[in-house]
């Protein structure tokens, strides 16, 4: 599986247009109520401020300012500026209507974007009250790196969230995940898609991932404390939750 970084730019910068209308057929639109499991779990402080790494199109911010509707900056961070373009458009869109629904007695939700590599952001150390990522950290180039740089830019006491695909532990539920993954997304992705290899990538690199448990201990080298996961969906997707300090 090719992991080079230029590689992996160009492949979601092409899908950019069709990401959202894949992610959600090929999840069965599971995949917005894992983003609410996961903001829902998150403690974010009046005025916080959140960087959400490989931002994609700005779902996971979107998500996070809806159910945390006093946070102050959600700062989107993709290097795949196509992505970011969407993520744009959509945070222009939905501003208003939490200044007028959520917002009415005090300054509203501030959303930015920076083209960034998750490897090396731009960012100070201890800068966010929250770090999340979804379905991102499975595309670092270096995990451990990409998770240590979001354990930099953590404040103290802050909280990163991470959600990702993890293989399933149940047998019956692995076995069918694997033949949906290798066979059937494979096909619906490249057919709506248009790109030749981008949904063949996906497969291979969720059976190259980590274990739960390794995930965890990864977590833990960095210099996170308080982690913990949970199974979404039977196992289908993971998702981790830990403290900086």
């Amino acid at each position: 599986m090719n992991k080079q970084p230029e590689v992996i730019q160009a492949m979601f910068s092409a899908i950019a247009g069709r990401y959202d209308l894949l992610n959600h057929l090929l999840s069965a639109n599971q995949d917005k109520a894992w983003r609410r499991r996961g903001v829902a779990a998150l403690n974010v402080p009046p005025g916080g401020r959140v960087l959400d790494v490989g931002a994609g199109t700005g779902d996971l911010g979107i998500e996070l300012a809806r159910r945390h509707p006093h946070v102050g900056l959600i700062c989107a961070a993709d290097f795949a500026l196509p992505m970011l373009h969407i993520a744009q458009d959509k945070f222009a869109q939905v501003a208003p209507t939490f200044r007028r629904h959520f917002r009415q007695d005090a300054e509203a939700t501030m959303f930015a974007c920076v083209g960034a590599d998750g490897l090396r952001l731009p960012h100070r150390d201890d800068t966010f009250d929250v770090v999340m990522s979804a379905f991102t950290v499975r595309n670092f180039c270096d995990l451990t790196a990409g998770l240590r740089e979001m354990h930099r830019v953590t404040r103290r006491g802050g909280q990163v969230l991470v959600l990702e695909f993890c293989k399933p532990t149940a047998r019956l539920l692995r076995r069918g995940f694997n033949v949906f993954f290798r066979h059937v997304l494979p096909r619906v992705g490249r057919w709506i898609s248009r790109h030749p290899f981008a949904y063949d990538y996906l497969p291979h690199s969720v059976e190259d991932f980590v274990t739960r448990r390794e995930m965890e201990e990864l977590l833990r080298a960095v210099g996170y404390g308080n982690v913990r996961s949970k199974d979404l969906t039977g196992g289908v997707a993971t998702m981790f939750v830990a403290t900086k300090g």
